[in-house]
């Protein structure tokens, strides 16, 4: 989109470049032929997609979110991150502080749902840690903060994953 409609383009105000942008998005789907849809446009392909059938409004995000769905979803899930030589791990655009003792091991992760936190075990540890997971704050856009650096040992037993 960037090299199609918004390279070489000059648009008087920001009301003008969103119209040439939606006019851009409307060529493409509705008009321009895809050889990997047999030389269709994507709607042509797929009318289906040109709705989700479902209404939404930002407004009504936060009201919609169901954490408990997510966290089980999550609970299903294992994640693997190195920790950088500094000690640092980024997890989910977030970046955390464990300390240089954990420099440059594997980190396996797993949401524990009923914590609603992240667990992390170092490949050649015993100990489980307790990753701190970012709180939700209703005064930024996305809802999310930054969390302060927090990374402390739950246990020596070693992971029990269902």
């Amino acid at each position: 989109m960037t090299l199609q409609a918004l390279l070489g383009q000059h648009w008087p105000d920001q009301t003008a470049l969103w119209a040439g942008l939606d006019a851009r998005r409307t060529m493409l789907n509705q008009h321009i032929p895809s050889s990997v849809l047999q030389d269709r446009a994507p709607l042509q392909a797929y009318p289906e997609a040109a709705h989700s059938g479902r209404i939404s409004r930002p407004e009504w995000e936060a009201e919609m979110l169901d954490l408990d769905r997510v966290f089980a979803y999550l609970a299903n899930c294992r994640w693997f991150r190195r920790i950088r030589a500094n000690g640092r791990l980024d997890l989910g655009g977030y970046d955390y502080y464990l300390g240089t003792h954990l420099r440059n091991q594997m980190l396996e992760l797993h949401f524990d749902a009923t914590q609603g936190c992240f667990l992390g075990q170092p490949a050649e540890s015993r100990d489980r840690h307790h990753v701190c997971t970012p709180r939700l704050d209703e005064n930024r856009p996305d809802g999310r903060t930054r969390s302060s650096a927090c990374f402390t040992r739950v246990s020596t037993r070693p992971a029990v994953y269902a």
